[in-house]
């Protein structure tokens, strides 16, 4: 006789949970997430894209490609030229919590833990007081919590409760825990890149900061 493999099932890791499912939501799993089971801690996608607006500049430089950095925050940057010069430039840069960064050249490679990204010379050189926003926007889906991740999803927010193939396309109103509830560790799953006792209590850590605690108890 074959032997047969028993699926997880919620209660080989969830303890307890509020009553009339609080603890409980919905989400959409992102597309190329895989197989996952239930138990699988998950990440929220919560910084995809962003998109630079020019304000009514008078120099006519257009940003390049931005790419986020692992400390990107959602909202909109703020750049304003503090320094004018023949074909460069200098901007400041403000975090969305209004924290200052490092200042921008004009024609010259931005890279940082928030944005990467370059500011070209136009034709006519940028003054004093020229601006620009980047925004900072993320769609909200889920996939598993992956150590390093850039877009949000380095941080644990929630658990798994069914199992769900996300391998192909995006599966919408998928049931997860996401709040106030105990879960037991040996049931959960994490990903592969959570590949050390750090990174376990990392994951662990942000599951407690939205009130999900964890135990070694059965």
């Amino acid at each position: 006789m074959n032997p047969i493999n028993e699926q997880n099932v919620i209660g080989d890791f969830l303890l307890r949970e509020e009553t009339a499912h609080y603890s409980r939501g919905t989400a959409t799993l992102i597309d190329g997430a895989g197989n996952l089971k239930p138990g699988a801690v998950l990440g929220k996608r919560t910084k995809t894209s962003a998109i630079s607006t020019a304000g009514a500049n008078t120099g006519n430089g257009v940003m390049g490609a931005i790419t986020l950095g692992k400390l990107a925050e959602v909202g909109n940057y703020k750049l304003r030229c503090i320094a004018a010069a023949s074909n460069a430039g200098t901007f400041a840069v403000f975090t969305p919590s209004g924290y200052r960064l490092a200042d921008l050249t004009v024609a010259a490679a931005y890279a940082g833990d928030h944005l990467n990204v370059t500011l070209a010379d136009g034709a006519t050189d940028f003054i004093v007081g020229d601006t620009f926003t980047i925004a900072v926007t993320g769609d909200g889906k889920y996939d598993y919590a992956k150590a390093g991740a850039v877009n949000g999803l380095a941080d644990a927010v929630a658990v798994l409760l069914v199992p769900v193939d996300a391998s192909e396309d995006d599966v919408a109103d998928v049931l997860i825990l996401e709040r106030d509830a105990i879960v037991s560790l040996p049931g959960l799953t994490f990903h592969s890149s959570v590949d050390d006792d750090d990174k376990r209590a990392a994951m662990i850590a942000g599951l407690k900061k939205v009130g999900i605690l964890s135990t070694q108890g059965a």
